[in-house]
């Protein structure tokens, strides 16, 4: 019997325009109405999952940036895990060594590096794509990606020294594959550090503790669940350390290969409403899909 559902965000409960459908939203209603306690567990910053949320009228306790932050229903801070200082300066030194573009999320906002958006263009220049379209596609990646309206005016350089807000979650961006294999052996090479991805673009590096697994079992122990009792739902590598402990894994359709095989089911597809067939299917509540 499911007492808990986490779900992943993006690939999993929106769909291809980043928006939760309806029949998701049922299917999350409906679980709730039959006393399941249902949670969010994304990479995403707050304001960014929080945004999409109340788009869809939905208000649910939230796992965000991995697992670095947790928070209640009401928005109230449960648990904060941020990296080390030094961490994230050893962070930014190698992934500037790499030319890559890269975010630091932290209670005041979200810093890139003053090089990032020239990297990316960079990136454009060698794979011959189109110089026209380059503003084009740099507002798109801003509004689909980066979210600019949490993008701080100063860049991370500008306010290292300072040291006054907590980084929780270091991102890299690339497109192209050979830069971000780098990048991301790079950040192995920090100790202490979670190093994974929530695309085939990105790596994403967190506190060892702040992990969508750990988080998850944090609610389910809260709540006098067993993890046993709780499905997980993702499409993703940061999505595997929930989908290890939960008794009831499901996959996304359109998941990574590696992560279907971690997983005890496969759902349809994020833009199959795989989330609510998924909660119809095994969680045994009865939505429209």
């Amino acid at each position: 019997m499911v007492q808990m559902i986490a779900t992943d965000m993006d690939g999993t409960l929106l769909n291809h325009e980043g928006k939760i459908s309806p029949e998701n939203q049922k299917a999350l209603r409906l679980a709730r109405e039959k006393g399941i306690l249902v949670v969010i567990a994304t990479g995403r910053s707050y304001q960014g999952a929080v945004t999409v949320l109340e788009e869809a009228g939905l208000r649910l306790p939230l796992i965000h940036l991995n697992g670095a932050c947790i928070r209640s229903e009401k928005g109230e801070i449960l648990r904060e895990i941020s990296l080390d200082v030094n961490q994230v300066r050893k962070l930014h030194e190698a992934f500037r060594e790499v030319g890559i573009y890269h975010e630091l999320y932290t209670t005041a906002g979200i810093y890139c590096n003053r090089d990032g958006f020239q990297n990316l263009k960079g990136e454009l220049d060698r794979l011959q794509i189109d110089r026209s379209k380059v503003q084009e596609w740099i507002r798109d990646l801003a509004k689909k990606q980066f979210r600019t309206t949490e993008i701080c005016d100063r860049y991370y350089e500008d306010v290292m020294e300072e040291a006054k807000s907590p980084v929780f979650k270091v991102l890299a961006y690339s497109l192209m594959e050979e830069k971000l294999a780098e990048a991301r052996e790079k950040a192995k090479s920090v100790a202490g550090v979670c190093v994974t991805s929530s695309n085939g673009q990105n790596i994403e590096i967190n506190h060892p503790e702040a992990q969508k697994g750990i988080a998850v079992e944090f609610f389910a122990r809260q709540h006098g669940i067993p993890m046993e009792q709780v499905m997980v739902l993702g499409d993703q590598f940061n999505d595997l350390s929930m989908m290890k402990r939960a008794g009831v894994s499901v996959a996304m359709g359109n998941a990574e290969e590696e992560v279907k095989k971690a997983c005890r089911y496969v759902t349809r597809t994020n833009d199959e409403h795989g989330v609510a067939y998924a909660i119809q299917t095994w969680a045994g509540i009865e939505a429209v899909v």
